[in-house]
């Protein structure tokens, strides 16, 4: 059954109550054959899918991934349902940007909630790798900045002064304890 007012799919449990979520009174349909779900539009079975919280969240109520996003069929793909609602709402998502729920609420499909930012943003924000992200000196207290700072092979911010410091002790060889350590119990080398 679809609600005569906003056009929306109404899933059972709601003709059972009698009421649509705009507050439209159904009428009861005469039996026939059940409704055909494909038939409603695509914004129409994701809409039926939200609630709205006192917080002004818009939670996704049905699928969720193990990382709790919603998950949404739409032209034979799963898509990830906040991704979906802001595309509908406010338009495309750039392509090297990710969407941050700013309400911290990973089931919120609501666009005013979401917004785009690079991947390292949104890590700094959701506080997992923020602290190291977000450092601006090393553990020996170096700055991280433009001169100071490179990038390893595996992509890691790593600095210049402490790379030189590791270079220096490795080319002058064993600590001096280390050596007389050998020497003492017989295993330094012989020429």
């Amino acid at each position: 059954m679809i609600c005569p007012s906003c056009q929306i799919y109404l899933p059972r449990y709601r003709r059972i109550v009698g009421k649509c979520r705009c507050g439209q009174q159904l009428t009861p349909e005469p039996p026939g054959p059940p409704d055909d779900y494909d038939a409603v539009s695509p914004q129409g079975r994701f809409w039926m899918k939200v609630e709205t919280a006192p917080n002004g969240c818009w939670l996704w109520r049905y699928h969720r991934n193990r990382y709790g996003y919603g998950r949404f069929r739409l032209a034979d793909r799963i898509r990830i349902a906040h991704r979906v609602a802001y595309e509908w709402l406010k338009g495309p998502i750039p392509d090297d940007l990710e969407l941050d729920h700013l309400c911290r609420q990973p089931s919120c499909v609501n666009p005013d909630h979401l917004e785009p930012v690079t991947h390292q943003t949104n890590m700094i924000r959701s506080g997992r790798s923020g602290p190291r992200l977000s450092k601006t000196h090393c553990d020996k207290g170096h700055p991280f900045d433009a001169e100071n700072t490179y990038r390893s092979r595996d992509g890691k911010r790593r600095c210049r002064a402490c790379a030189r410091l590791v270079e220096a002790q490795y080319r002058s060889g064993p600590p001096l304890a280390v050596r007389l350590q050998s020497a003492a119990s017989g295993l330094a080398e012989r020429p």
